[in-house]
């Protein structure tokens, strides 16, 4: 029986109330005036509701299989039990989404991004372009309780690049990446770097899907490389470097605050450099842009 039916009963129970104290003239001489029936026994309890008329009938007793008892009554109250429905008992606040859900789940290219990246506490002309990645090639959700936060961990890969201007180029010695200045009439400097990286992250809905995300990923830098095209005269000299000398591990502390089964705005920091001082510029890296999830 639903809870809605036995507060329905106890509801007409209450408004009959003194019928439950005492025995009716027929069974007892000796009952107070106001006593509707006491009958011990009762084989079955019927209780029919019509707005706000309620009607309670004892059918058999111990004493008198055939007795009958009905009584009509009407409840007064401010909660209306027959437009409450089951899933409406549950309670309803932020962070508390009663829905149903699965507790843990397997996905599959999931949490794509695509956004600008800003060097900061940068050299002199180096400025960001763009990145991209994917945080989750493979990865697993796990949400331990109803309306709780959702722990995600998974396998991704990134890419950043880096622009360098005011007339300088790149040049590697022996893999250790320097910028310089050329006297050219047009410059073109590329930085790129490319790797995978595993995100760790918390997710809390607010309302309705829309919620925040908190989280770091370590960042595997395997590949990075420069590339830097000068035009003299119409003569095009292009050079380009691998094998260089970037950090292999680093990190970013990332957050997003959107729809979190759709799309999400998202800012990334990276406090460590991406090459050591003797290998490379130094700088910090932040980036923002818009992440699309399943």
């Amino acid at each position: 029986m639903h809870l809605k039916s036995w507060l329905t009963i106890a509801a007409a129970l209450v408004a009959i109330a003194p019928a439950a104290s005492a025995k009716s003239p027929a069974e007892s001489p000796a009952a107070p005036a106001d006593t509707l029936t006491d009958v011990n026994g009762v084989r079955q309890v019927v209780v029919t509701k019509k707005g706000q008329i309620s009607t309670i009938t004892l059918t058999g007793s111990d004493k008198d299989p055939h007795y009958y008892y009905s009584l009509t009554t009407e409840v007064n109250s401010t909660l209306d039990l027959g437009k409450i429905d089951d899933e409406e008992w549950g309670l309803s606040l932020p962070f508390l989404n009663q829905r149903s859900h699965k507790k843990s789940r397997v996905v599959w290219g999931n949490d794509f991004y695509i956004g600008v990246t800003v060097p900061t506490a940068a050299p002199k002309g180096l400025s960001g372009s763009i990145e991209c990645g994917l945080g989750k090639i493979v990865g697993l959700e796990l949400q331990p309780w109803q309306g709780g936060p959702q722990f995600g961990i998974g396998f991704g890969f990134h890419y950043r690049q880096f622009t360098l201007h005011h007339g300088q180029v790149f040049l590697a010695d022996h893999h250790r990446l320097s910028i310089i200045p050329v006297e050219a009439d047009r410059v073109s400097s590329r930085l790129r770097n490319f790797g995978f990286q595993v995100p760790v992250t918390i997710t809390q809905n607010i309302s309705n899907g829309f919620g925040i995300t908190i989280g770091a990923a370590a960042m595997f830098n395997t590949f990075t490389c420069a590339s830097s095209t000068t035009y003299v005269n119409d003569l095009q000299f292009k050079n380009s470097y691998r094998n260089l000398h970037q950090r292999l591990l680093t990190l970013d502390l990332m957050a997003a605050i959107g729809w979190t089964r759709s799309a999400s705005l998202y800012v990334r920091y990276s406090p460590l450099k991406l090459f050591n001082e003797q290998w490379g510029p130094q700088f910090n890296t932040l980036s923002f842009g818009l992440s699309l999830s399943m």
